[in-house]
């Protein structure tokens, strides 16, 4: 992660470097000096809930404003390398993930978590309804659909 802005909204997705805390250890440094500045600033991380404990310990826990959380055999993602294929296949993870959202002060007054934002998380990585359960929940699926998903209001940028 090269990030070193101190405001603006960021998504980082998923934080594979999360080993050695590098990833969070910087996220601390950048969210602390923008709270210290009063700027705001927010990250949003997409995360299996198991791993995504590292970042709340790395001293990030009173910057996190949310964590929605998406129960595993329930939400999907489409594969990484999904560009390379003429129909994208879905990953549906037998365990739970969780979106986290760590803002300064400022920064969650700017970017509020509200219910309708949650709400549209929830719906957008929910696996889409098939008549029978797949018998390995884990397995790549084929994606028959994309769900229809009003955007979120988002207070406009100043």
């Amino acid at each position: 992660m090269i990030c070193t802005q101190d405001e603006g909204c960021f998504e980082i997705n998923p934080p594979f470097t999360l080993s050695g805390n590098h990833v969070s250890d910087h996220m601390g440094r950048i969210l602390q000096r923008a709270e210290d500045s009063r700027k705001p600033l927010t990250f949003v991380m997409v995360h299996a809930a198991p791993h995504a404990r590292v970042a709340r310990e790395a001293g990030l826990q009173r910057f996190v404003r949310e964590e929605v959380r998406l129960e595993g055999g329930r939400h999907y993602y489409l594969e990484g390398n999904f560009y390379q294929r003429a129909q994208p296949r879905a990953y549906v993870p037998p365990f739970p993930s969780v979106v986290l959202f760590f803002s300064t002060t400022e920064g969650s007054k700017r970017w509020p978590v509200t219910r309708s934002l949650v709400d549209d998380i929830k719906k957008a990585f929910a696996w889409p309804r098939v008549k029978s359960k797949p018998a390995r929940p884990s397995a790549m699926l084929p994606v028959p659909s994309r769900p229809s998903i009003k955007p979120p209001d988002v207070p406009s940028w100043p």
